[in-house]
């Protein structure tokens, strides 16, 4: 004997069966919205008894969102409209009534036990609850149920759906998913040390490194790191934490656009300074704040006989030359001293330049043919001299030479024992007077 199904049952049977031959699985959430308002619509129309206005609204939703629980519905509508015969369908196929094994009865319900009993399909209801997890979608907001063997979609705001962006949040509402973006102010990131920046992208907070403007929750990066403003004022730098601050005193600032121009350096307080060794004026051109002997220098001032501009290195203070005076304040030579170019002040030793009118600044308190001397030697001691070469200091014979402090040139010369005779050509009257020692003979004698 061959079982029969009843009207309804084959109705759903053959629903079934072109929902899962020609309706995709599931559809996006505008469409599944715009699915269960056709559903909810139907219903109030059946309920009302008009049927022939309800079923086209069952099988709208159910081509967008196809489910047994509308198409339960549906069969229902068909049924109570007089459609009991499965050709008055249009589109559905026959489902088919004898069997020979339970495969062939699958009627793709998910909340029936399907049967061939006796050559017929039978297909008792499972009990009611969620159907098996084989027929469940994640993470879509909704849960598949069997309600009376009928399998129907049921929303379920803890079936979150899933997104691959910490920043984006995870919604349902009814039954409607949605992943907003979160709001600027939420933490993200491995450490949690990033912030969402509210279009569901986790970004670096100011004072982490980039490369970058993108990689920055402020959209700005600047020295390097991401930064409060879009750009920092000549010395400063936003790589002390993401604020703009000053550059260490000494350090350049080679950051574009706002750069110290040469070779000036930021003074720690946010401007361009000179370096040591360039001329200044004051104090306040100068990056060490410190200007001496007219040069930025690294020193406040320098010792009596050294000067800033006199260094190894620029800006640093280097002894003043043997002999030259120091007069720039506030350390200079006192009295009458010099530089011995060792960085002291000491009278001038024999042999260093002089005036005549200032022998006390000699050692020896003698200056004698322009340099400072042992012994007197002026013009009152004849045919000596204090600045002959190898021996300047020391007051030494000229010999075969002149000696125009104590020999008159004219006609006169040291000779050879440092006495002052005649010279050659001038008159003689006896070979003693010449330098020579040679005086001619004849009427008219000179030194020959």
């Amino acid at each position: 004997m061959v079982r029969r199904r009843r009207p309804l049952v084959a109705l759903v049977i053959a629903l079934a069966a072109f929902a899962t031959t020609s309706t995709p699985a599931r559809a996006d959430p505008a469409t599944v919205a715009r699915a269960q308002a056709l559903f909810d619509e139907a219903l109030a129309l059946m309920k009302a008894g008009k049927y022939a206005e309800a079923c086209p609204k069952l099988e709208e939703s159910d081509q967008l969102d196809p489910g047994m629980g509308t198409e339960y519905r549906l069969a229902e509508c068909y049924e109570s409209d007089g459609k009991n015969d499965l050709t008055d369908l249009p589109g559905k196929p026959d489902a088919g009534l004898p069997c020979d094994v339970d495969v062939q009865c699958d009627d793709k319900n998910p909340c029936t036990a399907d049967t061939c009993t006796e050559g017929g399909c039978e297909h008792a209801a499972q009990p009611d609850g969620p159907a098996p997890s084989s027929f469940q979608v994640a993470f879509d907001c909704n849960v598949e149920v069997c309600v009376d063997g009928m399998s129907m979609r049921s929303p379920d705001d803890s079936d979150l759906p899933k997104t691959a962006s910490e920043c984006d949040e995870e919604l349902c509402s009814s039954g409607l998913p949605s992943n907003p973006p979160l709001p600027d102010t939420v933490t993200c990131g491995p450490q949690k040390d990033r912030k969402c920046d509210g279009s569901g992208n986790c970004k670096k907070v100011n004072g982490q490194t980039c490369a970058a403007t993108s990689e920055c929750v402020n959209g700005t990066c600047v020295d390097s790191v991401c930064c409060g403003v879009a750009s920092c004022p000549v010395c400063y730098s936003c790589a002390q934490g993401g604020v703009c601050g000053p550059i260490a005193s000494g350090m350049p600032d080679i950051a574009a656009p706002n750069t110290c121009m040469g070779t000036s350096l930021c003074d720690g307080m946010g401007n361009c300074k000179k370096v040591n060794g360039q001329t200044c004026a004051t104090t306040l051109e100068c990056v060490t704040g410190t200007c001496v002997d007219g040069v930025c220098c690294g020193v406040t001032e320098c010792p009596a006989c050294q000067s800033c501009t006199l260094g190894v290195m620029p800006g640093t203070c280097g002894n003043i030359a043997n002999g030259q005076p120091d007069n720039t304040a506030p350390n200079t030579c006192p009295g009458n001293t010099t530089c011995d170019g060792a960085g002291n002040c000491v009278k001038a030793a024999n042999g260093q330049p002089c005036m005549a009118a200032q022998a006390n600044k000699c050692q020896s308190g003698i200056c004698a043919d322009g340099v400072c001397c042992d012994v007197t030697c002026d013009n009152a001691v004849t045919c000596k001299s204090c600045s002959l070469p190898t021996k300047e200091g020391t007051c030494s014979p000229v010999i075969s030479a002149d000696d125009i402090d104590s020999c008159p040139p004219a006609t006169t010369t040291c000779s050879a024992t440092s006495m002052c005779l005649t010279k050659i050509g001038s008159p003689c009257s006896a070979n003693g007077e010449c330098a020579s020692g040679n005086c001619s003979s004849g009427m008219m004698k000179v030194c020959q």
